[in-house]
């Protein structure tokens, strides 16, 4: 399934820009292997939120992986929607849906307040995020950011791991206990 969802990126973003990344190759390591580093080292069950979702990156390829994880999709950018609804079709995915919308107005909506276990995002990550999860957060990073990400969690003590705080997450008011290095 993962083989046809490259298939379906591949042929899909050559009239949708959905990534730079154009060749079989590059999106299997810089996008699929990518997504799937997460469950080497998070427990990823429940319900999984991406904020920014674009093309579907991280969440279809968790979807796949995890059958028993139900995995809803965030983008504000209407072509990218477009791209996931056609994704999820296309794959038979029953553990998927795509939320056309944006995270700040979300995390006001009480209807998703505390509604995933976990959040992931590889495009967005600030003070909306932390009021949609009642579990933990991952930040997935691209290479301008923390090298392969950062995990939020709820647990432990305070670090400064990759030289980020728990301040810089702590804006909305609710508590970080524990910032980890995932990759």
């Amino acid at each position: 399934l993962l083989e046809r969802y490259v298939s379906l990126f591949q042929s899909y973003n050559k009239h949708t820009n959905l990534s730079a990344v154009r060749t079989e190759e590059g999106i299997w390591l810089k996008h699929i292997i990518d997504s799937l580093m997460l469950l080497r080292f998070e427990e990823v069950k429940g319900k999984l939120l991406d904020i920014g979702s674009g093309g579907g990156l991280p969440s279809i390829p968790l979807a796949i992986a995890r059958k028993q994880l139900h995995v809803s999709m965030l983008d504000s950018v209407g072509k990218k929607v477009k791209a996931c609804e056609h994704f999820i079709e296309q794959l038979e995915l029953k553990n998927a849906n795509v939320i056309h919308g944006r995270a700040e107005r979300l995390a006001q909506d009480e209807a998703y307040a505390d509604k995933f276990d976990i959040v992931v995002s590889r495009a967005a990550f600030d003070d909306i995020v932390s009021p949609l999860s009642n579990d933990r957060v991952v930040a997935v990073q691209r290479g301008d950011g923390v090298a392969g990400g950062i995990s939020v969690d709820r647990v432990g003590s305070c670090g400064t791991e990759c030289g980020i705080s728990a301040g810089d997450y702590n804006r909305s008011g609710r508590s970080v206990d524990r910032l980890r290095a995932v990759v």
